[in-house]
């Protein structure tokens, strides 16, 4: 588990910029990020199997992503205001904005 703290400190940033390019949100990041850890850190006994523990950070981080946007997603098809800062129209427009903007080849 010390391995996975110490990596996180020094991947906090890219991954908080990942985070933010995915999902369009620094909030929702910081909350992804912290969530995350935990679940990591609750299967700490299986990670001495992960090869490459950075690549599984960002992996793992993805994932995160894409079952925030999918429920996102699917709240917005049902109609269903109960994530209100996710409906924001503003937010909406930022996640969107920051959907197609790359990120630059030398900052990934």
């Amino acid at each position: 588990m010390e391995q996975l703290a110490c990596l996180m400190e020094e991947e906090k940033h890219h991954l908080h910029r990942y985070a933010c390019y995915k999902i369009g949100d620094a909030d929702e990041a910081d909350d992804i990020l912290q969530e995350m850890f935990l679940r990591l850190c609750s299967k700490s006994h299986l990670l001495t199997k992960v090869d490459n523990m950075r690549n599984y950070l960002y992996r793992t981080l993805a994932n995160q992503c894409g079952m925030l946007l999918r429920t996102y997603n699917r709240l917005c098809r049902h109609g269903s205001h109960s994530v209100h800062h996710l409906f924001d129209e503003k937010a909406i427009m930022e996640r969107q904005r920051c959907r197609i903007r790359p990120i630059p080849l030398g900052e990934r």
